[in-house]
């Protein structure tokens, strides 16, 4: 099997060579050569990685920052111990591969020099945005409101108002900001580490990590990536696991390499916290990043599945049986119409993928920390904060027991290693060459493609050389700058009425995602009983006798969860209307379509022999510059901690009912102004790109077909020798593209 790959290496390889030789540069634009090229060595790399004899089958761990990732390792991997930490900050969220080695060991990567470098850029820019935001609230600020003696220009915060100041801060730059002042607390000089890796012996795994990539390790800020080796039997036969910090990394070198790392996976876990279960960037990860890297197989983990439990609405009155099963099949529901809608949108790779994804259902769900709790208990080690308060918001569901094994159970850990993991090693062998089959049969259609492409804009080169001269060649420039200078005028009312649309169609959208907010302000208002005991005494002196009654109190309460529930419930509701409707903000190939009939139309006016093949290519090249930038949404965890500091207890009674009813309402209203206005900011950048399409189209169409003209014109001075180079050329790229679809590398 590993021949047929080896030989498809070969061929890409002398291809790329072979366009080099022929010096392909002079047929065609100097992009379709290098372009080739490029891929041609990329490929090399990972499908040598990837048809590796012998080698292990490689599970990435994917999904968003404080999915739970490092939690779902450590019980899988180490029995619930806190082996690998969760991380500070996403930026110290190490990449780790682990794999199976008998004596543990780490291989420690830091950042260069240059990255770290990009890292103060992006600190200092993280506290100019701080400090403006300072001097924003000090200009708010009443005389009355300001300290003794103090002037307007200083103003002392507490510790609960720089926070909230900080979350204002963009959260890759406030995250950049963090490691360094991390890094200048460290005892020794970090700077010298800077571009170097450490091998490490670990007698003991959970101390000797703790140094690189614990809270409070001396080397965690700079560390880049792991290599770790630990014994444990469940990776033991032949499993490596690559752990994700997240791909939407700002330090590219690392982002890189994360992805370097994913393109060799042959499976992944998908985590989604289920609080905000499967998000826009869960569905980025399934469309796009995932089938971008030939990665087919894929298993959906619903995380921290208790946050869910304890906001399933009416769970005081219900047995945590019911809660349970009502949780499930409420994200069951979430689960398979999001994947239905994604499905329904895709073609190609993308489609395939979700389709595994969709056959795979319903996700499995998992409370990490639990199995820890559990793996405590039978230590008799002490609990820490979270686990506690994990506990006590259980410890309201009727049913609830503090036992190892029940708690391992509702874990859910356990049946997921079980179940899971015995068939990948049952489908391990099978799963390496299936993956290897379908990333050469993707790598082959690109490549394919590529060739087309080459093939395509020779074949037009060739035909204007041999049909044209160049006086023919000077009238097409000067009949194309008369037609590009025609036209202006009409693309950019093309580009301005898609504009004015557009502005439509998000104000439209905002004002539906604020008519929301009134579905989601009810607050719901239980009724319950408590029996008091009520004392009273009568007589006096020796004669005195005391009595006591209970007494039956009926009050109404309201839980908190249902708010920080409602508040999500609204948040998941924004985001499918903004996930489902961006993709009509811009009407791409209505654009496209315009701007085609509009060039066509203004050549033809300015010579009625004109033959729009030639000017469809340079078209398209300025056409595929234009993309809907992404929208990210509004975290989430900021608006429930609003709650939750005002409302630190379970339930509110009494007139603090009204209060919490009143605060939830606030909130929402702060979450649809916060969405309406990184939705005004969508709006402007959207709005500009394309005002400098609208400005900036002809010119560089002009200078598109300028350069095709002038490359032609240039073959034209030894016309019967380039005409004959160019028979060759083209003859030999569609040989070399008919003997690459004729390759067979396997069915996928």
């Amino acid at each position: 099997m590993r021949e047929k790959y080896t030989d498809f290496i070969k061929k890409i390889q002398s291809m790329a060579k072979q366009l080099e030789v022929d010096n392909g540069k002079n047929f065609v634009n100097t992009s379709y050569i290098s372009d080739f090229s490029i891929q041609a060595n990329s490929v090399e790399q990972h499908i040598e990685s990837i048809v590796e004899e012998n080698r292990k089958l490689r599970i990435g761990i994917v999904g968003q920052v404080k999915a739970g990732k490092s939690s779902f390792l450590n019980a899988l991997l180490f029995e619930g111990k806190e082996i690998l930490p969760h991380a500070a900050t996403p930026m110290t969220a190490a990449l780790t591969k682990i794999e199976y080695a008998e004596n543990p060991y780490a291989v420690v990567h830091y950042y260069t020099k240059k990255d770290w470098s990009s890292i103060e850029i992006y600190a200092e820019q993280a506290n100019e945005e701080y400090n403006k935001k300072y001097k924003n609230l000090v200009l708010k600020q009443k005389p009355e409101n300001l300290g003794k003696g103090m002037k307007r220009s200083v103003l002392e915060l507490s510790d609960s108002q720089k926070q909230v100041l900080w979350k204002e801060v963009p959260e890759h730059l406030k995250n950049c900001y963090e490691l360094v002042e991390s890094s200048k607390e460290s005892s020794i000089d970090l700077h010298d580490k800077l571009g170097t890796k450490d091998r490490i012996s670990i007698e003991n795994i959970e101390e000797g990590l703790a140094d690189y990539v614990g809270v409070q390790g001396t080397y965690t800020p700079i560390v880049k990536f792991l290599e770790i080796g630990v014994n444990s039997e469940l990776i033991k036969n032949g499993i490596e696991i690559i752990d994700t910090p997240g791909l939407g990394d700002p330090i590219q070198s690392r982002s890189f390499k994360t992805r370097n790392f994913l393109a060799q996976c042959d499976l992944v876990f998908i985590l989604s916290p289920t609080t905000q279960f499967l998000g826009n960037e869960d569905i980025e990860l399934m469309i796009k990043i995932l089938p971008g890297n030939s990665i087919k197989h894929a298993v959906l983990v619903g995380s921290k599945f208790d946050s869910a439990m304890l906001t399933f609405p009416g769970r005081g009155k219900k047995k945590l049986i019911e809660v349970l099963h009502g949780t499930k099949k409420t994200l069951d529901r979430h689960a398979k119409a999001t994947i239905d809608a994604a499905f329904s949108k895709t073609v190609g790779s993308a489609n395939d993928t979700l389709g595994k994804i969709r056959d795979s259902l319903p996700p499995k769900y998992i409370i990490a920390r639990l199995y820890s709790i559990a793996a405590k208990i039978k230590q008799n080690i002490e609990f820490n904060s979270e686990e506690k308060k994990t506990l006590e918001n259980l410890q309201t569901l009727e049913g609830m027991k503090i036992e190892p094994e029940f708690l391992e159970e509702l874990a859910n850990i356990k049946n997921l290693k079980e179940k899971e993991f015995s068939e990948i090693y049952r489908q391990k062998e099978e799963l390496i060459s299936e993956r290897a089959t379908i990333y050469a049969n993707d790598q082959k259609k690109l490549f394919i493609q590529k060739l087309d492409d080459i093939e395509t804009e020779s074949r037009q080169n060739l035909e204007m050389l041999n049909y044209a001269d160049v006086d023919e060649l000077e009238k097409q420039l000067t009949i194309s700058k008369a037609a590009l200078l025609g036209m202006k005028k009409e693309i950019k009312s093309i580009f301005s009425r898609h504009n004015i649309n557009m502005k439509k169609y998000i104000t439209s959208m905002n004002n539906d995602i604020k008519s929301l907010v009134s579905e989601y302000s009810d607050l719901s208002i239980k009724m319950d009983t408590r029996q008091h005991e009520i004392k009273h005494e009568r007589g006096f002196w020796i004669f005195k006798q005391r009595h006591s009654k209970i007494v039956e109190e009926h009050y109404k309460y309201a839980c908190v969860v249902d708010v920080i529930a409602h508040i999500n419930e609204y948040i998941d509701d924004a985001e499918r209307k903004i996930s489902d409707d961006l993709n009509y903000v811009i009407d791409l190939e209505g654009i496209k379509r315009e701007v085609k009939q509009a060039v066509s139309t203004a050549f033809l006016k300015t010579d009625a022999t004109f033959d729009d093949v030639n000017i469809i290519g340079p078209v398209e090249q300025v056409l595929m510059q234009i993309t809907v930038p992404p929208f990210n949404i509004v975290d989430r965890k900021k608006y429930q901690e609003m709650i939750e500091d005002f409302f630190p207890g379970g339930t509110v009674e009494g007139t603090v009912i009204h209060e919490l009813n009143l605060e939830q309402r606030k909130v929402l209203q702060r979450i649809a102004s916060d969405i309406s206005d990184a939705l005004e900011i969508k709006t402007k950048v959207i709005s500009d790109l394309l005002d400098k399409n609208s400005m900036t189209f002809t010119d560089e169409m002009r200078q598109q077909i300028e350069e095709k003209i002038n490359f032609i014109k240039e073959k034209m001075k030894n016309k019967k020798e380039s005409v004959k180079n160019y028979e060759n050329f083209i003859k030999h790229v569609h040989d070399e593209k008919c003997e690459l679809i004729q390759m067979n590398l396997g069915d996928k």
